[in-house]
């Protein structure tokens, strides 16, 4: 196990290191604060999946373990873990490869972000545009359409699939 150096302690987001098994193999302190368990119940102890929730676990499990069969870095991968109290922790994970000398994959280091109020505010979001009965459309920064609600379908007969990376006309 590395010692918390300190250097971790201030990030909200729970840095971790695993080996190629997924057993942890540190832990920093913010893992306490989203997942509710201190360093050292983790570390040597648990695997990670073992706190993916159970509803998703297997499923969740084995797409983690297909990232790391590419040995590369990853970005943003969405997983939903148990807090310690029961509750459900939307989570994105990303991590980059740990190495030896030789080039062989010793395990991950990489960062949990917890998303929990960012996916309520989605579905929030999502629940009323879906309940509007205009057609909406939202942009991005480019112009270019990334979410439409089923009042576009049914009031101009457009696929939402066929509009989505499109710009409006003018």
């Amino acid at each position: 196990m590395r010692k918390d150096s300190g250097r971790w302690q201030n990030a909200s987001e729970f840095i971790w290191e695993v080996d190629t098994d997924g057993l942890y193999l540190y832990a920093s302190r913010a893992v306490e604060q989203i997942l509710g368990y201190k360093p050292e119940e983790v570390v040597g102890r648990i695997h990670f999946y073992d706190l993916f929730a159970p509803e998703t676990r297997e499923e969740t499990k084995t797409d983690a373990f297909e990232l790391f069969a590419h040995r590369q870095a990853f970005r943003a991968f969405p997983k939903v873990n148990l807090h310690k109290d029961g509750r459900t922790v939307a989570l994105e994970t990303s991590g980059v490869p740990i190495r030896d000398e030789n080039g062989d994959l010793l395990g991950y280091r990489g960062a949990d972000l917890d998303i929990t109020e960012r996916k309520r505010a989605e579905e929030k979001f999502s629940r009323l545009l879906e309940s509007a009965p205009d057609a909406m459309v939202v942009m991005n920064e480019d112009g270019k359409i990334i979410l439409v609600n089923s009042q576009v379908e049914r009031l101009f007969g457009y696929r939402r699939r066929n509009c989505w990376g499109r710009r409006l006309k003018s």
